[in-house]
C-alpha cells in the first residue's frame, strides 16, 4: 500500500513533514535565533501559534500594470507581541515593492503572542499575503 506524502511548509526553513501519522518538526534556522538573541520556536513547536490582533494595514498600489502579486515574509514574534527588529526576511516576493510596503506596515502590527508550557515564548511568524485576482498565479 502507498502512503501519500504531505509536507506542508510551516516557516523558513523549519517545516512538518507527516508520512501516515507519524509528524517530524524542525527547527527554527540559527539566523532566527541570532538576530532574535533568543531562542526561537517553530509554528508546530508552540501549543498556541501566534497570531495577528487585527488586520493588516498595508498602503500599497500596484505599479507597472501588474495585476496580481504576492508575499510571504518572515518575522519573528515576540513574547511582547511585537515584530522584533532585524529578524525580517523576505522568503518569496513576485513584487519587491508590495513586499516592502508589508515591512513598514510590521511596526504598527500587534500580536498575540505564541505560548508554550503555559508560558508566552517568541516564534517564527509568516506573512503571506496577495493583492488582486488571487486565482491567476502570481
Amino acid at each position: 500500500m502507498n502512503r501519500a506524502l504531505l509536507v506542508c511548509v510551516v516557516v523558513a526553513a523549519g517545516a512538518c513533514a507527516r508520512t501516515g501519522r507519524t509528524a517530524v518538526c524542525e527547527s527554527v534556522p540559527r539566523e532566527f535565533h541570532d538576530s532574535a538573541r533568543e531562542f526561537v520556536y517553530a509554528e508546530c513547536e508552540v501549543d498556541r501559534k501566534a497570531r495577528l490582533r487585527s488586520g493588516m494595514p498595508v498602503m500599497y498600489s500596484p505599479t507597472g500594470g501588474s495585476s496580481c502579486g504576492r508575499a510571504i515574509i518572515h518575522v519573528v514574534v515576540g513574547s511582547n507581541g511585537l515584530a522584533t527588529p532585524g529578524t525580517v526576511k523576505i522568503w518569496r516576493a513576485t513584487d519587491p515593492l508590495f513586499a516592502r510596503s508589508i515591512i513598514e506596515a510590521l511596526s504598527s502590527m500587534r500580536f498575540v503572542p505564541a505560548m508554550r508550557d503555559g508560558r508566552v515564548v517568541p516564534q517564527l511568524f509568516t506573512i503571506d499575503r496577495r493583492y488582486g485576482n488571487i486565482r491567476t498565479t502570481c
